[in-house]
């Protein structure tokens, strides 16, 4: 299925307060699901340099496939997006590295789905870089959900979570090519502390 998605994130700095303010506006969710993102491209970077992200998200039994275009000018972060549904995403990893396609990076997350007047609102825990919550729906819906959240729109961000992922690399001078939960126990206690990525 392909549409243009429309999205915002917004750092949570308050777990409490956040869910507070889910609460107050009588949203529910049908629960947490951990997903585990992989990312692929030609071994010459072609997809890259076209500024196309191809994305497998495996979710256990099932997954996803996602094509995902260059960013279109707007104060949202809105692009081309192509979905497919996969049975076995384990099939899926294997076909594409059949077709030389190499992964570039591995991301987990835990993310719990909110839906608020035509917006989708996810809140991500992820490792080392914490919690955001991401908005998407039309570019009304977006607004009308972060301003009822209590969410500043000068805050939003148009980054991607690796992207925010390698901010958080680059200030303390190590560099991954994935990020898990797993990773993030054994290697927390070693890595320098450094201010998280700042909004913006």
């Amino acid at each position: 299925m392909a549409h243009i998605e429309n999205e915002l994130k917004f750092r949570v700095e308050d777990s409490g307060l956040f869910a507070a303010r889910l609460e107050a506006l009588g949203l529910s969710s049908a629960g947490s699901r951990r997903e585990r993102d992989y990312f692929y491209d030609f071994r010459d970077g072609s997809l890259r340099k076209e500024k196309i992200t191809l994305r497998l998200r495996d979710l256990g039994s099932s997954g996803l496939m996602t094509i995902k275009g260059p960013c279109l000018k707007s104060r949202f972060k809105r692009r081309l997006e192509v979905n497919g549904a996969l049975d076995d995403p384990g099939a899926a990893r294997g076909l594409l590295r059949s077709c030389g396609l190499v992964e570039r990076f591995g991301k987990e997350k835990i993310r719990t789905e909110y839906k608020y007047h035509g917006a989708v609102i996810c809140v991500d825990r992820l490792p080392f870089i914490g919690e955001y919550v991401e908005i998407e729906g039309s570019p009304a819906a977006v607004t009308r959900a972060a301003a009822d959240l209590g969410l500043d729109m000068n805050t939003g961000l148009k980054d991607t979570y690796d992207g925010l992922f390698k901010i958080y690399c680059l200030a303390r001078k190590v560099s991954f090519r994935s990020m898990s939960f797993a990773q993030e126990k054994r290697l927390s206690r070693c890595l320098p502390r450094a201010r998280r990525p700042a909004t913006r």
